[in-house]
């Protein structure tokens, strides 16, 4: 066996167990590899064996994403598809991931956001008080119409 097929072996034992530990996509795992200081074209032989696999599945990984940063982190649809984009996650496969947020569920989300932070506001003038509102819901990753609708 060469170098380079025992380098190619470990390396793909390497993601493999890091597949298995949480949902990853392509870029994670190329950063994890890169780290480890693997040859790139060790870890582009890498990533196809991967995916044929099944570790390593981007719509999986973005529906996952987008699940777990709205329920766990209470971010909005902006944020989530910021990061995902990020991580260089096909648009079409943002888009699905996105879509199984629950639309009634994610107003709620918003509500209960937006009135935690109205409960800590000291600003006692209304128009402060909403730009500060506005301001946060943005920055959590929410659709500037809904927050508006929201605190009006």
């Amino acid at each position: 066996m060469s170098r380079d097929e025992k380098q190619y072996k470990k390396c793909l034992l390497l993601a493999q167990n890091a597949c298995l530990k949480r949902e990853t996509c392509k870029k994670d795992i190329r950063e994890k590899l890169t780290k480890y200081v693997y040859e790139l074209s060790i870890i582009e032989k890498v990533i196809p064996e991967l995916e044929k696999q099944g570790f390593i599945n981007e719509q999986r990984y973005a529906k996952a994403y987008a699940h777990d940063k709205f329920l766990i982190k209470r971010w909005g649809k902006l944020k989530i598809k910021q990061h995902l984009w990020q991580k260089q996650i096909p648009d079409n496969l943002i888009e699905q991931g996105l879509n199984h947020i629950d639309q009634q569920e994610y107003l709620k989300v918003l509500s209960h956001v937006l009135s935690r932070k109205a409960a800590l506001l000291i600003e006692k003038d209304p128009t402060k008080r909403k730009k500060k509102m506005l301001d946060f819901g943005l920055s959590r990753g929410f659709e500037y119409e809904l927050i508006w609708k929201e605190i009006s």
